[in-house]
């Protein structure tokens, strides 16, 4: 029988700071996370009541795409940000790849997204480390533009990889 993929749910985000918590089931679209979000067209409101959470706080994006589920993540202008646990923080501008598993930090809660597929993720590396660059960085090397470092945390949101190794890169 047919069954539509919008109707099931493909993800799972849980959030808690102490004694507050949330949870919502992630079918494809877009979701708007915060104290008070509300619902527009278009956007699913994710209520979090926590202080250090901002009324429209960060925004997810769910899809679908080449048969696996893809969490992208975007700060919303919150008062006291977003970010991925590992990488740093999440732009208010593009979007950030959220791995299988990755934990977000919204103001002073933690949240992480969970995936109902079996094979979750994004880049499959047959059990090889991704190809880096392992030089530091010199004295003399000049300043990289801000369009080359957020192309940096978008690459090393999508790898996983920790701040320490960001530090190699950078």
């Amino acid at each position: 029988g047919f069954r539509s993929s919008m109707a099931s749910s493909l993800a799972e985000l849980q959030i808690r700071a102490g004694s507050t918590a949330a949870r919502a089931d992630l079918t494809e679209g877009m979701y708007l996370i915060g104290r008070r979000p509300g619902a527009s067209a278009g956007t699913t409101g994710v209520s979090v009541p926590h202080a250090s959470v901002s009324r429209a706080h960060a925004y997810l994006k769910v899809e679908r795409s080449e048969g696996r589920t893809v969490v992208q993540i975007r700060d919303a202008g919150s008062k006291n940000g977003t970010s991925i646990v590992g990488v740093g923080a999440v732009p208010t501008e593009g979007w950030v790849v959220l791995e299988a598993e990755g934990k977000v930090i919204f103001g002073e809660c933690e949240g992480v997204v969970v995936l109902r597929e079996a094979h979750a993720g994004l880049l499959e590396t047959g059990g090889e480390e991704p190809l880096l660059p392992e030089a530091a960085p010199s004295a003399t090397s000049k300043p990289r533009t801000r369009t080359i470092l957020l192309g940096t945390t978008v690459l090393l949101a999508v790898l996983g990889l920790s701040t320490s190794a960001a530090e190699l890169l950078l």
